[in-house]
This record gives C-alpha cells, structure tokens and sequence, in this order.
C-alpha cells in the first residue's frame, strides 16, 4: 500500500507590478521561487492569514479590499517531498516595500514569459505563471470530460481544455472512479509505474500530477454547460446516457501509457479538444 501524502493547505498570494511581474520568494536553505504566503492558523480567514504572512515574509501590508480570489490549485509541493499543496490564490496589492524576513532569503520580481526563469515551485510554474500569461476567458463555457477511471483521458482533456480557453474552465470526473477497486480521491501521481503521462504534458506546460480522482454523479451534470464522454460500456451510468448534452467521443483506454503512448494520445486529444473549442 502506498503511503498516504501529507497535504499542506495554505493561502498564497499573486502580487504583481506595474511592469507585469510577479512576486516571488525563496525560503532559506532551498532552490525554487514561488509565492508568498502560507499556512493558515486556527479560525483565521484567507485574507487573515495572507495578511499575517505577508507581514511575516515581506514586512509589509496588503490592500485587504481589493485582494480577489483567482481559485484553487493542487500541486507537488516543492520544499517537502512527497506531499501536496492545496493553495487558495489571491491577486494582492501589498503596501509599502516588499523586503526579505524571518525565513525568506531573496525576493525575485519574474516576469511571466521570461524564457530562462529560476528554479520554480511547482504551483508556480504549473499555476500561477500560466494564469498570468493567459488570463483566464469570461465567454468560455465551462466543460465537464468524463472517462472510466479519471486517471488518463478526462485528465488530458480537461487540462488541454483549460490551456486553450482559461484556467478554471474544465474539470473531469470517472464513471467508475469511487468502485471498491478504485477509491475516489486518489492522487494520479501515485496511480502511474512511469512519469511519461506527467512529462509528456509538462514539456506543453500542463500539470495533473496532483489532481485526484473523482466520481461522477447526477449533480454534475446539471453544473457544466459543456459535457463531453469517454467512458465505455459497460461503464456508462443510466443518468449520463440519457442526458441529451452529452458529446461522445472514441478514444482508446489504453493498458499501459509509456512514453509514445503519452504523445499518441496528447496528439489525438489534443486535435479533439481545439475542435470542440472552435465549434463553442
């Protein structure tokens, strides 16, 4: 049995300058940049503890008011292996000059398109640099995409999906995610023998390394303007087959995803995902 991860929720903010950089730290005795902020304390709000870190780290104040919440993310954390970060970004202004404290060894304002960045937290550079590079679509519809397991293809698609149009327009659920044999809930980076699935989408800047599994169920249905199956018989419910709205497509579950298969089907899903784009 795998080990279960330990996953670290905190709060992270996106401070941004009149130039469109982005603010980053480096916590001492480690390598990557990523965003300031952490964990929450007991019964504090977002903003209360993005406040109190800020002050910690940076020695200076945000704009409580204007800070927006951009959405949730999950991402291998950098600074501990093996666990999980499950971030809640907000855009900050922060009030007075930002200067390095307590555990903070150096500040970096990075540029989102800088082609040779340094070492960079996970959540940062799967994230939050993606965001800020494309800001995410008011008119994109959102999209649900649907296969057996939620391990693969739904995966895929979902992360295409939201590189094309926006961040936070697509998710993906499993028909048969949350069976005796496949608890929902699952980290895709423990379900994988190799990494070719991750570093064939990474080397395109997407990342689904520590997204879960989950089931599908009648209610999402009714949530998602776009809904698009993969999921075979026998694996497809009554109450998705009987949804008119959904789009069906032929797409291979494949056994075994090593290093060619990854790009066989990024390829396929990759065209499939920009048709349906073109037709919305």
């Amino acid at each position: 049995m795998k080990p279960v991860r330990q996953v670290i929720k905190i709060v992270a903010a996106v401070v941004s300058n009149d130039r469109g950089q982005t603010l980053l730290v480096r916590k001492r005795g480690t390598q990557a940049f990523m965003q300031p902020g952490g964990k929450r304390e007991p019964g504090e709000s977002d903003l209360e503890a993005l406040t109190r870190e800020i002050a910690e780290e940076l020695g200076c104040g945000i704009l409580s008011s204007e800070a927006r919440h951009l959405g949730d993310c999950r991402a291998l954390a950098a600074n501990e292996a093996g666990a999980i970060v499950e971030a809640s970004l907000y855009a900050a202004s922060v009030r007075g000059e930002p200067t390095a404290q307590a555990e903070i060894a150096e500040l970096r304002w990075l540029d989102p398109d800088d082609p040779n960045p340094p070492p960079l937290a996970p959540l940062t550079q799967f994230h939050v640099l993606p965001r800020l590079r494309r800001p995410k679509s008011c008119l994109a519809p959102r999209a649900l995409f649907i296969c057996k397991g939620n391990w693969f293809r739904s995966q895929m698609a979902a992360a295409i999906y939201d590189d094309l149009v926006g961040h936070g327009a697509a998710d993906s659920a499993g028909t048969y995610a949350g069976a005796p044999d496949e608890p929902e809930g699952q980290i895709l980076a423990d379900l994988f023998p190799t990494p070719d699935f991750f570093e064939a989408m990474e080397r395109r800047g997407l990342y689904v390394r520590a997204n879960v599994t989950r089931r599908l169920t009648p209610k999402m249905l009714d949530a998602y303007p776009v809904i698009v199956s993969m999921a075979e018989e026998p694996f497809v419910p009554d109450f998705l087959r009987a949804c008119p709205r959904v789009i069906w497509w032929e797409m291979e579950n494949p056994k075994v995803v090593d290093a060619a298969k990854a790009e066989e089907v990024h390829a396929r899903m990759h065209g499939l995902v920009r048709s349906l784009v073109s037709e919305l």
